[in-house]
């Protein structure tokens, strides 16, 4: 199925009433919005938005109403934007602001704070007004996600004339203001592709991409399985972690954060494989994708004694969610993510499924003839 198509259907399987106002005079009128003001009235406007806050709330309920005013913050801005292109500003601003459109639009959609369809629409105007521009290659990337969110969840593969096509818009998109490191969408197109396809792209990827690309991230990756790997770095409280002094052992690795619902959801698990299997030499080494001191209150309430690698420079991040190297230089952006280390300390990809990773733990420590290998450090 092409991705246009999708996103046609897409729009108009969830059509509702559009809260975003577009940049088209005609549509704005009829939604109701008023005829745009002075370019230079509504820059004021837009300047005088409160910043956005870093600081991630801890409770539930302040959670909850920092991100409905952070909702509402970005409705405000892309309306803003798109009077300010009615108004048919053309100052050096111009094409800043219409990348930050895009980010809220698409952050809008994706939590379920604004119809995908009105969304979409924004994202195809900055793409139709300004075609063969890195800005409208972004747009078009934007939209090109929202469907790939569609497709990954309902198992439809990215046809291959499509993948030609995303490589072009993630090179030119990475030209606009702003713009990220080309790879990451390309990369999620590939999800559900054949080992041949994914093969052909990771080494497109070396040639074309930069080396901080997802893509080639994911790459180096995928050429870390089934080899040996050697994970170490400073732990929460503790001494210095290096997995070599557990070869023998069985890891399970978790990169995971306070930040993430699924992560904390499979703890539980965690904690009965560990009891269940660490008197045969089965070990959990977690990775903490998150600020240490928002991770020592919630593990020590919940008594997870687990060991932790951990960034101590993270507290002091402004990033609401900070990374941690290993998951940097691995490409890891989806948490929980597990991974297994047999006796021999050669990396494995590991099941979501609690069943099927308990079958796959069995199954590692059952191999008791492993030959250890040192892997490098990382």
């Amino acid at each position: 199925m092409s991705i246009s198509l999708l996103l046609l259907s897409l729009a108009a399987a969830l059509f509702e009433p559009p809260t975003l106002r577009p940049s088209d005079a005609h549509w704005r009128a009829e939604m109701g919005f008023g005829a745009p003001r002075e370019a230079e009235r509504i820059l004021v406007e837009y300047d005088a938005l409160p910043p956005e806050s870093t600081a991630r709330p801890l409770t539930p309920e302040d959670f909850r109403a920092w991100r409905t005013a952070r909702h509402e913050r970005a409705v405000q801005r892309v309306n803003l934007i798109s009077e300010l292109q009615e108004a048919r500003y053309v100052g050096d601003r111009l094409l800043p602001l219409l990348q930050h459109k895009l980010q809220c639009a698409s952050q809008l959609a994706y939590e379920g704070y604004a119809p995908m369809n009105g969304a979409l629409g924004l994202m195809w105007d900055v793409r139709d007004t300004h075609q063969g521009e890195p800005i409208g290659a972004a747009a078009e990337l934007a939209s090109i996600s929202a469907a790939l969110t569609v497709m990954n969840h309902t198992h439809l593969r990215v046809a291959e004339a499509d993948l030609e096509k995303i490589a072009a818009a993630e090179i030119l998109a990475a030209k606009a203001p702003g713009g990220r490191a080309p790879g990451s969408t390309l990369l999620t197109a590939l999800s559900g592709q054949t080992p041949a396809v994914r093969d052909h792209w990771y080494a497109w990827s070396a040639e074309h991409l930069p080396e901080s690309s997802p893509l080639n991230r994911a790459a180096f990756r995928a050429r870390a399985f089934e080899s040996p790997v050697r994970l170490t770095g400073p732990s929460l409280d503790g001494p210095a972690i290096d997995t070599h002094e557990w070869l023998g052992s069985v890891i399970l690795v978790d990169f995971w954060g306070t930040w993430c619902g699924p992560c904390k959801a499979e703890m539980p698990n965690i904690q009965r494989l560990l009891s269940t299997y660490q008197p045969r030499d089965f070990r959990v080494l977690g990775v903490l994708v998150d600020k240490p001191s928002l991770a020592r209150p919630y593990l020590a309430e919940k008594q997870y004694e687990w060991p932790q690698l951990v960034d101590p420079s993270a507290d002091a991040s402004p990033d609401m969610v900070p990374d941690h190297i290993l998951a940097t230089r691995y490409g890891v952006d989806s948490f929980p993510t597990f991974w297994l280390i047999d006796r021999a300390g050669v990396l494995h990809s590991a099941p979501r499924d609690p069943e099927k990773l308990e079958a796959r733990i069995v199954e590692l420590l059952e191999a008791r003839n492993a030959t250890p290998q040192t892997g490098k450090a990382n």
